[in-house]
């Protein structure tokens, strides 16, 4: 009971500092607390149609309340804030992990914020995914992601947007399954995320679908929010798995409204190969009578108010299969429990063999227009499934004899023309220069139009930046003196020193693998000065302030900014940067 009534002084408290939060979509925050995982507020929009809402008393409760190996902190982990830094100001919101190097949010909390004319907002300049903030005002524990601000895939419809986070933090955090299920009246749910930029925090209580739960082809939930909840993940108790995308919420009927994870799976292409396998579908359960419906709310009412065990258990033995099962289940596998010390035991993810059929099938299927298919990148989950004699619904197709890709170039698919066509470490691949069977192989991977990872550019930009100073002026005084290379004799690589030493390769038919014998060949053509004249010193002046002291990179940082369409030259500030770019032929990515 004090729990309970802590939590609800703590409700009132945020409620009466917010002021008017119930009619706040987003809520902004200074642009230095950027970077920062506990945020400073100066400022907060709103619209008439709130983009949250709090239902009757406030019951979002701190996820810090749990154990750690509870089934709420387990899940809220793939769970984070979004922070996305505007011209006016930093906006939180709610995102959550569904791969590797993807997280799904709302719309309005990604582009769309450009579009909110209550904020103002021109240009979004940098966007972050924190994890692991779990109690508000407390940084330990938590990382920080950058995330690409231009989403990899939106539906301005639907409200939802697939961002792409540098970065793997799946490893760490895991990632939720997305269950493309139809929600019905008064099934319980989960709302796990970061209302007013602050510390995890989880909706369960009175948390569960509307009747009607689907109206006009959305989710209707009376699950508690506040502003920053936008993109947090509808769990449904029982599955454990997001079916809808919380987004909005109408004040005039005090209920809440979410995105059926259902129609975003039928309209997203990145998506959908992290769609989970369709569960068992539920039989429709017998209508009780009122008597014995009345009996068991009474019971789980007690039990919730005791917060005692042989409550919850009392509950369960007499309402198998009532609304709030699985939420009383929970309470007991988490604090009914003997205390002893065990060690951890294994799960699914850890081990193939213990996993049921359909965490089994789950681990081991992708989905392709429809249909699905053995997962490459998880042998040892398919390889237990096919042992136990299951299809996962996937239909095999017994194959001809197939050729051997070493000795057929035409039986290779892609990625094994790459792997005999090129050779050397990630990130530095070259051309086979092999005889025989290899160069078949790169002639076919040159047909079909495939790079295989070779940045044939890259390789003789990075010879060349290993020369010396002095040897790289040579070259290109050479170059000049054979009427291809008309810049200045700098020892930079830009344009004009690619274009020429490509342009000399191609004309004397030498290999670009092989950067060292083409600048050998040009120096070879002239007779070359043995020294230059210093450079003009720079006074130890940096970057900023003298723009011809900029590296690329650094150049186009200082010239560019992000706005609606993209980037763009800055008009007025560091416009000496600007020319600089241009003067070098860069375009920074500006269309």
């Amino acid at each position: 009971m004090r729990l309970k009534h802590l939590i609800t002084s703590i409700a009132l408290v945020v409620l009466s500092v917010a002021g008017t939060a119930q009619s706040q979509d987003l809520m902004g925050f200074d642009r230095a607390s950027f970077g920062s995982v506990v945020l400073s507020r100066t400022q907060a929009v709103g619209t008439d149609f709130q983009l949250e809402l709090s239902v009757g008393s406030y019951e979002n409760e701190p996820i810090s309340n749990y154990s750690d190996g509870s089934i709420f902190a387990q899940i809220g982990r793939s769970v984070g804030r979004l922070d996305v830094l505007t011209d006016k100001g930093v906006f939180p919101c709610t995102a959550f992990i569904v791969s590797k190097k993807y997280i799904l949010t709302n719309y309005h909390c990604s582009l769309g914020i450009l579009d909110n004319e209550r904020i103002g907002a021109t240009q979004i300049q940098g966007t972050q995914f924190v994890a692991g903030y779990t109690q508000t005002g407390i940084d330990e524990g938590t990382k920080k992601y950058m995330v690409v601000a231009q989403p990899i895939e939106v539906n301005k419809a639907l409200d939802y947007a697939v961002l792409e986070v540098l970065g793997d933090p799946s490893e760490e955090y895991g990632q939720l399954k997305l269950a493309s299920v139809m929600p019905t009246d008064g099934d319980p749910f989960w709302i796990i995320g970061h209302p007013m930029g602050e510390g995890q925090r989880i909706s369960r209580e009175k948390c569960k679908a509307n009747a009607p739960a689907v109206s006009a082809g959305k989710l209707l939930h009376t699950c508690d929010t506040l502003p920053g909840n936008s993109g947090s993940p509808v769990i449904d108790a029982g599955l454990q798995q997001v079916v809808a995308l919380h987004h909005a919420g109408s004040q005039k009927d005090s209920v809440n409204f979410a995105i059926l994870m259902s129609k975003i799976l039928e309209n997203s292409t990145v998506l959908a190969a992290y769609r989970a396998p369709d569960a068992v579908p539920k039989a429709k359960p017998v209508e009780p009578k009122t008597a014995a419906i009345s009996a068991c709310g009474t019971l789980y009412s007690e039990a919730k108010e005791t917060k005692e065990c042989y409550a919850y258990r009392g509950y369960i033995k007499q309402c198998v299969g009532h609304v709030y099962g699985s939420i009383a289940q929970s309470y007991i596998q988490e604090f009914c429990q003997p205390q002893k010390t065990v060690a951890a035991e294994k799960t699914c993810d850890d081990d193939p063999s213990i996993c049921s059929i359909d965490q089994l099938c789950g681990q081991s299927l992708t989905f392709k227009s429809g249909k699905a298919g053995w997962r490459t990148d998880n042998v040892s989950y398919v390889a237990e499934a096919k042992r136990r004699g299951l299809s996962c619904g996937v239909t095999e197709v017994v194959a001809a004899p197939k050729k051997y890709c070493a000795l057929d170039v035409s039986a290779c698919i892609d990625y094994q023309l790459c792997k005999f066509a090129t050779s050397g470490s990630t990130g530095q691949r070259i051309w086979s220069t092999k005889s025989g069977i290899d160069t078949k192989h790169v002639t076919e991977a040159k047909r079909r139009g495939l790079s295989c990872g070779v940045d044939e550019t890259k390789l003789i930009k990075t010879a060349f930046k290993n020369q010396s100073v002095l040897k790289r002026k040579q070259i290109q005084y050479a170059l000049k003196k054979l009427n291809s290379y008309k810049s200045s004799i700098d020892a930079l690589y830009g344009p004009g020193t690619e274009k020429a030493l490509i342009n000399f390769a191609k004309s004397k038919s030498l290999n670009i693998n092989n950067p060292e014998k083409i600048f050998k060949s040009v120096l070879s053509q002239v007779s070359v000065p043995s020294s230059f004249a210093p450079p003009r010193a720079k006074n130890n002046q940096r970057c900023g302030s003298i723009a011809s002291n900029c590296s690329k990179a650094e150049l186009c940082s200082y010239s560019t900014m992000f706005v609606k369409n993209g980037l763009a030259w800055k008009q007025i500030s560091y416009q000496k940067h600007v020319t600089e770019a241009k003067r070098r032929g860069l375009n920074c990515g500006v269309k």
